[in-house]
């Protein structure tokens, strides 16, 4: 056998599907005395191997084959029946091995996907969900469950608004399967559980698929499969239990490139000359292409943002077909079809059930409409009827008209360019950008995709580099998917779980090529006709040097991958000790009685649902926790909380954890976490949480949110009194601890969230059992009455109560002046009232000596108690006494007369059905109003009012003013405290 022979022999033994190679080299050197390498579908580092053996020279600028005979010798004997048995044998052997290769992937795929949250889904008969937007769509899948019995069509065309408007395919698919399987509440925690994993499986067989069809080997979308199954970013958002919308995306894009690709392969323009199963595989890309793009618009609000490759993509190929002389239009007919069937479900789901804002329901259609236009510019230029320039601009005009027209309606890309927000308190993950600052330029792509990314990013460039040199329209597509999502992945990280899709595609081919040292994107071979009526894959055995060489690439890029595959997927999960707080928490809510939104529950935003989804069942959203959350655990304010819970109506329950950073001792945090509410490390304590619930570890604890009782007592003024009790938990006790200083008048006063005794300075006090949930005010002392504002001792802007321990507060200039009984406050000149804090009793009596200016006669309405919900007493401009009860009666009992330049006492009382008018002791006015209940939103306002500004301000002098609890008479309450009693 001479030289030649040998080497071809050698070549062939190697790699017996080289024999096509050879014989398509040999057909056409025996047809061209000089011939060109792009002639032939000839892989390129195969071309240059024949080159290095010397069996095939260059001849300038084209080549020739060195010894015919000995070439034809070896394909002709490889060609003999028993070679031909042979190969087919070898052959076979490769694609029964590539089936099991593959389905080993696919159970590592399913494997990382489960075997580490498993257990962590699965508790205690709970469906525990893993992260926190999943309960976003198990909420709406239970809402959907309950209405209706069974999976009902006609429904959704009557889908709540918000919900349209969302990620509505997505709540549809999975309330859909949930139906199918009973619809029980369980049923849909078990279908949203195992979701993500049946996406993810779809999607790795989607990826082997695409992988083979741009590397044409079957162990290159082997391995894909396999770094895809332990790529951390595509792990753990489609991990059991993470029943987000992100699974879904992965699965409806890895369809859609596919169907282009495939029609990007396939010459659109075979028609009917073309096999039977490559007709029917056209049809089915085409049909793919247009649910992929329709899916991908619905299930997912950001969906417009996945289209825009296509966009890329279309330049590229009307290029290639216009060189070429082929008809753009025809040649990409499938695609634009695909493309209008993609828009034409969009906008029937937004037309016919109302899905969608409008720009996401008509993206596609604009996509469709820029690419035909496109092509039919690119047409124009093949018949000549327009010059190349023309398409030229007209390329760029449509790429920069889609992706500005994206910019400026698109609210996700809008984000992309100036509006990522990071929570505050702990930055969003996802809106991070991949590569950050420092140590985090290396560090954050390794933690989201291991080494693969490096890997990778060779390959895309080579890839890219090939696709345009070659003019292949197949591998350009991927190549510029791989690219966009690459630059969404350097500004926001969320994209990467669709780079990983194409991270995988071409580490895979990377791995290969490692191994085998085969180019990674060779074209098939067409000559080379399998059965299907295509070229076939190369799938024929590996070498045991190939399989070292993948198992040791794999292991050493794919075990960093798996252990972060396994750090982010255990993150994800509920971990026990929120679980167990959840549930206690709701325990304690149903002992209780508490309804939504009475168990609301507050608490760090990422954990938010997760709660609220166990305890009221109510997880549509963590907007208040967002929101608010990090503000109230920093914040040094207690009483300006409570009104904002009672304010946005969200009195429930407060959840706090463990911080990896710790906040000052003043911080609404460390007052509760660390102390329980107690007073501790010279920090005052809270009076409106009770704590319910502490974990083992002291890691989180639960508090209740009440309104608290105030207790009131008497001391030597000035004195600080010090309130303590005994607070048993479940495997918790602590001391609750509270201080209080006596006013002027010997009273303090502090609000407890507990009933029971507490010890008050060695002696014993109770409060009532449910007085602090009803926030009512517990009197250890026997003074009578609400509140007594004497005015007699004023302390720079504050006045003091001798009976309630009411502090007010004085708001604009006020004078002290004789009154009725000792000093007074005086107003006027501006606006100037006193303001405190009194909660209204069902019954009451105002009482107050006034003094009006005579400045002040007859020039309208002056307030002389008002409220948030209204004024109470007023004098008119004549100066007759107006009284009304807010949340009773609108209209007001006018009577009686008020002089100028006089101190006169006004009375005014509701017991429930009358109200009365007294001035100076006597009866002036009375009338029924019937029952209710007196509102004044817990806020008084004495010489002012809320809304009316300067306008009606009392001026003159307040002195003696008392609130009390019923309709007591003015003879009842003397003028004067007697001197004992403060």
């Amino acid at each position: 056998m001479d030289d030649a022979s040998r080497a071809v022999e050698a070549l062939v033994r190697e790699d017996p599907e080289r024999t096509a190679a050879l014989r398509e080299i040999l057909a056409i050197d025996e047809r061209r005395d000089r011939w060109s390498p792009e002639d032939v579908s000839v892989d390129a580092a195969l071309f240059e191997e024949l080159v290095s053996e010397g069996i095939v020279v260059r001849n300038g600028d084209g080549a020739r084959v060195t010894d015919r005979a000995a070439i034809r010798r070896v394909v002709d004997r490889n060609d003999a029946p028993t070679g031909a048995s042979a190969d087919r044998r070898v052959r076979m052997s490769g694609r029964v091995l590539a089936l099991f290769a593959i389905a080993g992937a696919l159970a590592l795929v399913v494997g990382v996907r489960v075997a580490f949250i498993h257990h962590m889904v699965f508790r205690n008969g709970d469906v525990v969900l893993a992260g926190n937007d999943p309960y976003y769509y198990r909420y709406w899948v239970e809402q959907l469950t309950a209405g209706h019995s069974t999976f009902d069509v006609r429904a959704l065309a009557h889908l709540p608004s918000s919900l349209e408007n969302h990620d509505v395919l997505t709540v549809v698919t999975m309330w859909a399967a949930a139906s199918a399987v009973g619809g029980s509440p369980q049923s849909v925690g078990e279908v949203l559980a195992w979701s993500p994993v049946v996406a993810a499986l779809i999607s790795a067989i989607l990826v082997y698929a695409l992988t083979i069809e741009v590397t044409d080997t079957r162990w290159a979308g082997v391995a894909a499969v396999a770094l895809l199954a332990i790529t951390p970013v595509h792990a753990f958002r489609t991990a059991l239990g993470f029943a987000d919308h992100h699974a879904f995306d992965y699965a409806w894009l890895a369809l859609t490139v596919l169907s282009v690709v495939i029609l990007a392969t396939e010459s659109a323009s075979e028609g009917t000359d073309a096999p039977r199963l490559t007709r029917w595989r056209l049809r089915a890309a085409t049909a793919a292409l247009g649910i992929g793009i329709a899916a991908q618009t619905l299930v997912w609000r950001g969906g417009p943002l996945l289209l825009l490759p296509i966009a890329l993509y279309a330049p590229f190929k009307a290029v290639v077909d216009a060189r070429a002389g082929r008809s753009p239009l025809a040649e990409n007919q499938r695609l634009l079809v695909g493309l209008g069937l993609g828009s034409a479900g969009a906008c029937i789901a937004h037309v016919a059930f109302g899905w969608l804002p409008a720009f996401r329901a008509f993206a596609p259609a604009l996509l469709f409409g820029a690419v035909f236009v496109l092509f039919a510019v690119a047409e124009s230029s093949t018949r000549r009827t327009v010059s190349r320039r023309v398409l030229a601009g007209a390329v760029g005009v449509t790429v920069l008209s889609v992706i500005t027209v994206a910019v400026l309606f698109s609210d996700p890309i809008a984000a992309l360019f100036g509006h990522i927000r990071q929570t505050r308190g702990g930055g969003v993950m996802e809106s991070a950008p991949l590569v950050g600052g420092g140590y985090a330029f290396v560090l954050r792509p390794l933690y989201v995709f291991g080494l693969l990314l490096f890997v990778a990013i060779p390959y895309v460039a080579w890839g890219s580099y090939v696709a345009i040199r070659e003019r292949r329209p197949a591998l350009f597509a991927v190549s510029v998917y791989a690219w966009y999502f690459l630059f969404l992945a350097l500004v926001q990280v969320r994209f990467a779980g669709e780079l990983s899709l194409f991270v995988a595609l071409f580490a895979g081919a990377g791995v290969v090529h490692l191994a085998t040292k085969e180019a990674p994107f060779r074209r098939r071979i067409e000559t080379d006709l399998g059965f299907r009526g295509r070229a076939t894959l190369r799938s024929s055995l590996p070498t045991k040097r190939t399989v070292l060489v993948v198992l040791s690439v794999v292991l050493l890029v794919g075990s960093i991958g798996l252990f972060f595959s396994f750090v982010q997927t255990t993150q994800i999960g509920v971990q026990a000790d929120t679980h167990e707080t959840a549930t206690r928490v709701d325990a304690y809510a149903d002992r209780n009685d508490l309804t939504y939104p009475d168990n609301y529950v507050f608490s760090a935003w990422w954990r938010n649902r997760v709660y609220n989804y166990f305890v009221n069942g109510e997880s549509r959203s963590y907007g208040f926790a967002r929101s608010y959350f990090h503000e109230f655990a920093t914040s040094t304010d207690p009483d300006r909380w409570i009104r904002t819970f009672e304010r946005k109506n969200r009195t429930g329950f407060v959840v706090t954890h463990d911080r990896s950073t710790a906040l000052p001792d003043e911080s609404m945090h460390s007052r509760l976490h660390e102390r329980f509410g107690s007073r501790g490390n010279g920090v005052a304590g809270v009076g409106h949480y009770r704590a319910v619930y502490a974990s083992d570890d002291g890691s989180q604890k639960a508090f209740e949110i009440v309104r608290g009782a105030t207790v009131v007592g008497t001391a030597r003024p000035g004195e600080t009194v010090s309130v303590s009790k005994t607070v048993r938990l479940e495997g918790e006790q602590f001391v609750y601890r509270r201080t209080a200083r006596a006013n002027p008048y010997g009273i303090y006063a502090l609000t407890v969230p507990y009933a029971g005794n507490y010890s008050v300075d060695g002696r014993v006090e109770t409060v009532q059992k449910g007085a602090a949930t009803a926030g009512r005010r517990v009197m250890w002392h026997d003074r009578d009455g609400l509140v007594h504002w004497p005015f007699d001792r004023v302390d720079g802007a504050d006045v003091y109560d001798r009976i309630g321990g009411h502090r007010g507060n004085i708001d604009g200039a006020a004078s002290v002046r004789n009154g009725v009984c000792g000093q007074a406050l005086a107003f006027g000149g501006q606006k100037s009232y006193v303001k405190s804090k009194v909660d209204a009793p069902r019954r009451f009596t105002l009482d107050m000596w006034v003094n009006p200016d005579e400045s002040r006669a007859g020039s309208g309405p002056q307030h002389l108690v008002s409220s948030e919900a209204g004024r109470l007493l007023t004098l008119t401009g004549n100066g007759r006494v107006s009284f009304r009860v807010p949340g009773v009666e609108t209209e007001p009992l006018v009577a009686g007369s008020v002089p100028s330049d006089r101190w006169t006492r006004v009375t005014a009382t509701y017991d429930g059905t009358h109200r009365t008018i007294y001035v100076n002791g006597r009866s002036v006015g009375r009338d029924r109003i019937g029952e209710g209940t007196a509102e004044w939103g817990g806020r008084l306002r004495i010489a002012g009012g809320y809304a009316d500004g300067n306008r009606r301000t009392f001026e003159g002098a307040i002195d003696e003013v008392r609130v009390s609890d019923g309709a007591v008479r003015p003879k009842a309450m003397g003028r004067c405290p007697r001197p004992t009693d403060g």
